[in-house]
């Protein structure tokens, strides 16, 4: 009876639980809002940490970075943040993107379903952001994103499988659409068994249906 129970439970695994191990990032939390003078954002999930792509996956940890895209406002200006989450609050200073007209922060924690994000800045700003979750409650879920993309890539899947074991990382991100500026979101999931080398299934968590293949 005791090897019946577990042949069921073995069973029952969803293609989530069995890749656990392979699981580099997944990234299955997006918040999004609008404010007079800035945009934000925030992302979380769970992600090696060192972050590499090179493979091989590592030890995980939970972790959140906000991002705000202010307008207007001077080359020299600086902000601060203090993020409210579910009786926690967590504060610190948003540093700027060398590259973007954004600033950041990254907690190692992780926030789900909504959260209050207040900015606090130069010239006297300060300004509330009530985010909540891109994700819609008839969206397919990251568990199920990630079983259409077994089955697409089912072949590939098995000539990385060598004893019963996948030989790659798995990224399974939930994200703004990459392949066009009309909006909308998309699930990434991308299997990776090396630095150069990527699989990759883009699919509308609305339909289920595979919008782009990288095979």
């Amino acid at each position: 009876m005791a090897a019946a129970v577990a042949f069921s439970a073995a069973g029952c695994k969803s293609a989530l639980d069995k890749r656990e191990p392979n699981l580099s990032e997944l990234r299955d939390e997006l918040m999004k809002a609008e404010g007079e003078r800035m945009s934000a954002e925030l992302i979380s999930g769970v992600r090696e940490q060192p972050f590499v792509i090179d493979g091989a996956p590592g030890e995980k940890c939970d972790f959140t970075v906000i991002t705000v895209s202010p307008k207007g406002f001077s080359e020299t200006a600086e902000f601060d943040y203090i993020l409210e989450f579910g009786g926690t609050t967590a504060e610190g200073e948003l540093s700027r993107h060398p590259l973007r007209d954004t600033f950041s922060a990254e907690l190692g924690i992780r926030v789900r379903g909504s959260a209050t994000l207040t900015v606090i800045g130069s010239d006297d700003y300060r300004e509330s952001f009530a985010l909540r979750s891109a994700i819609g409650p008839d969206d397919i879920s990251a568990a199920d994103a990630l079983e259409i993309a077994e089955n697409r890539l089912k072949g590939r899947i098995k000539e990385l499988t060598s004893g019963g074991s996948l030989r790659a990382e798995v990224y399974l991100r939930f994200l703004d659409n990459p392949i066009t500026t009309d909006g909308g979101y998309y699930w990434y999931v991308a299997y990776v068994p090396s630095e150069y080398e990527v699989y990759a299934v883009l699919i509308d968590p609305a339909t289920g249906e595979i919008a782009a293949v990288r095979e």
